[in-house]
C-alpha cells in the first residue's frame, strides 16, 4: 500500500510499503528513494511518534494515510529564514500552535523570555497532554526545555509541532476514561476503560471480546456509534469527540419501525400497529425498515398519525382507501388509483348532492373521518360510459 509522507519543505511523496515492515524498515525506503538519512528522521502520525520497532499494522498505517516526516538539522545548520532585527528577549510574539487533536493551528502569545517548558505548560492548559511527554519542534528541531524563546530563534508566527510521546507502557497514559455503552433500547450497560487519546474504533474490539463474556448481540449487518446524538467518527479520538467520565455512547438500535408501531400498541392499548404511520424528518417509514438505517436515536421525534378507512361510494361498487385526518382529498384519489387502477383525471368526490370536496382542502376540516362516506360524482361514470 502507499503512504504519503508530509515533510516540512518541499513537496509530499508517496512510497510503497509492506503491512508487516517496521518503522526502521520505512525510514530506511525514505533515506534509500529519498536521500535523508534514516538516524535524521522522526516520523508522526495522528500526533504520535512512531517507534522504529513497531510495524505498521500495529500504528494502524493505513492506504493513503499521511504521516509527518521532521529532519533534524546538523548542529551547524540554520533554518531558511528571512533575516529579520534580532526580537529583544522581553518581546511578545505570536505562535501557532499545531496540536494533533485540532485540525487547524492555535495561535498562542508569549514572551520571548519564555522558557520552552513554559511553553509546555501553556499547551498544557488548552490540551490536557502530560508535561513531561510534550516534544515541541520548530523547523524540523526539538525545542529543549530550558531554553528561551529568543535563544530558539523563534519569531512571529513560527509554527510549533506539538508531538506526544508515546507512555512507557505504550498506551497513551492518560487517566483512563470510563464509558458506558449502551446496547439496543439500553438493556445492557456496558462499562468499558479507554485513553482520550485513543480513536474510537478501540470500541468495537471492545465490544467483539465482551459480547460472549456478558452475552449480548452486536447488530449484524454493522454499526456506529452516537455520543450526545451525534455520530461519532471511528478515526477520531474520544477527546476530539469530547467524551467525558462515564459518558453513555450509545450502539444503534437494530429494532424495525414495526418494532416501534408494537411497543407504542402496548403503551395506549388502543392503537393497532396497522392503523398507525409514522414520519421522521418529513419521511414516511417503513414497517420492514431499521430504525439506525433512518438514523433515529434517542430522544429523536417521530410524528404518529392515526390511519382509519374512508369508504368511497362508485356507481356499482364500494371503495375502501387508508388515510389520516391530515391526509388532502387529493391524495384519496391518488389512493383510489394506486390501489384500484381507476383514472382520476376527471373525478371529483363529494359528500352529499352539489357538494363537491376540493382535493387540496384537508380531511379533518371537510369532516371526514373513520367509516364517512366519500360519493365519486355521477358525472365521472357519465363521462367514462
Amino acid at each position: 500500500m502507499d503512504v504519503i509522507f508530509e515533510p516540512q519543505t518541499g513537496l509530499p511523496f508517496s512510497i510503497e510499503v509492506g503491512f508487516f515492515d517496521t518503522v526502521l524498515e520505512i525510514k530506511e525506503k525514505v533515506e534509500k528513494y529519498h536521500g535523508i538519512p534514516k538516524n535524521k528522521q522522526t516520523l508522526v502520525f495522528h500526533g504520535q511518534l512512531l517507534q522504529d520497532e513497531k510495524d505498521v499494522g500495529s500504528c494502524e498505517i493505513l492506504q493513503n494515510s499521511r504521516i509527518q516526516l521532521l529532519v533534524a538539522r546538523e548542529p551547524d545548520e540554520k533554518p531558511d529564514q528571512v533575516l529579520v532585527e534580532e526580537t529583544p528577549p522581553s518581546k511578545k510574539v505570536q505562535l501557532n500552535i499545531k496540536i494533533p487533536s485540532n485540525q487547524t493551528p492555535v495561535p498562542l502569545e508569549m514572551d520571548m523570555s519564555d522558557t520552552v517548558l513554559h511553553l509546555k505548560e501553556k499547551i498544557h492548559e488548552i490540551e490536557p497532554f502530560p508535561v513531561k511527554r510534550l516534544v515541541l519542534q520548530s523547523n524540523g528541531a526539538e525545542l529543549q526545555d530550558h531554553r528561551s524563546l529568543h535563544d530558539c530563534e523563534l519569531k512571529y508566527n513560527s509554527e510549533i509541532n506539538v508531538i506526544v510521546k508515546p507512555s512507557p507502557t505504550g498506551s497513551a497514559g492518560f487517566k483512563k476514561l470510563r464509558v458506558i455503552v449502551l446496547t439496543r433500547c439500553g438493556t445492557k450497560r456496558i462499562p468499558i476503560e479507554v485513553n482520550p487519546s485513543d480513536n474510537v474504533e478501540v470500541l468495537r474490539k471492545e465490544l467483539n471480546i465482551l459480547q460472549h463474556q456478558m452475552q449480548f448481540q452486536l447488530p449484524q449487518e454493522g454499526y456506529f456509534f452516537i455520543h450526545k446524538q451525534d455520530v461519532m467518527d471511528d478515526d477520531r479520538s474520544f477527546r476530539w469527540h469530547r467524551v467525558k467520565q462515564g459518558s453513555p455512547i450509545e450502539l444503534p438500535n437494530d429494532a424495525t419501525v414495526k418494532d416501534l408501531k408494537e411497543a407504542v400498541n402496548d403503551m395506549f392499548e388502543s392503537c393497532p400497529v396497522e392503523n398507525q404511520e409514522m414520519a421522521f424528518n418529513g419521511r414516511v417509514l417503513q414497517d420492514t425498515t431499521k430504525l439506525a438505517t433512518c438514523r433515529v436515536i434517542n430522544n429523536s421525534e417521530i410524528s404518529i398519525r392515526i390511519l382509519f378507512t374512508v369508504v368511497i361510494v362508485g356507481k356499482n361498487r364500494r371503495y375502501e382507501v387508508r388515510a389520516h385526518e391530515n391526509s388532502y382529498v387529493g391524495d384519496l384519489k391518488q389512493k383510489l388509483s394506486e390501489d384500484y387502477g381507476l383514472d382520476i383525471t376527471n373525478m371529483r368526490l363529494q359528500m352529499g348532492p352539489e357538494s363537491y370536496l376540493r382535493d387540496d382542502t384537508l380531511l379533518w376540516a371537510n369532516r371526514i373521518s373513520s367509516g364517512t362516506r366519500v360519493h365519486i360524482a355521477e358525472e365521472y361514470f357519465a363521462a367514462s360510459s
